[in-house]
């Protein structure tokens, strides 16, 4: 068996693609809740954050957004991913179409 081309949790990387915020709720949540979940179990996660998703990070939006029955809200799911090491990248074109910026936006960092 070649080991060369097994991976190790540690190797691992995962990018999970937002395109929902207010328009699709609980897949906005999932985007988030997955990824928590495979930063929590080692895995280097990476959010990125397209269309109607970019709102997501837009300063108080996350916080305003209902909570669905039986999760978290939508502002802990965010900064529970980060807290944990988890990365969130925004298209630039749809940031710049909802004139997304550092200033305006939650995130840590917005890259």
């Amino acid at each position: 068996m070649n080991t060369a081309s097994k991976q190790t949790s540690n190797d691992a990387s995962l990018l999970v693609i937002g395109t929902h915020s207010d328009d699709n709720l609980e897949k906005a949540m999932i985007t988030f809740m997955s990824a928590a979940a495979a930063s929590a179990i080692g895995v280097k996660t990476t959010v990125f954050l397209m269309s109607k998703g970019t709102d997501l990070v837009r300063k108080n939006f996350a916080k305003n957004l209902p909570k669905m029955v039986g999760m978290e809200p939508m502002e802990e799911l965010i900064s529970t991913f980060q807290e944990i090491g988890g990365i969130i990248y925004v298209c630039i074109p749809c940031k710049d179409a909802r004139a997304l910026s550092q200033a305006n936006s939650s995130a840590l960092e917005v890259r």
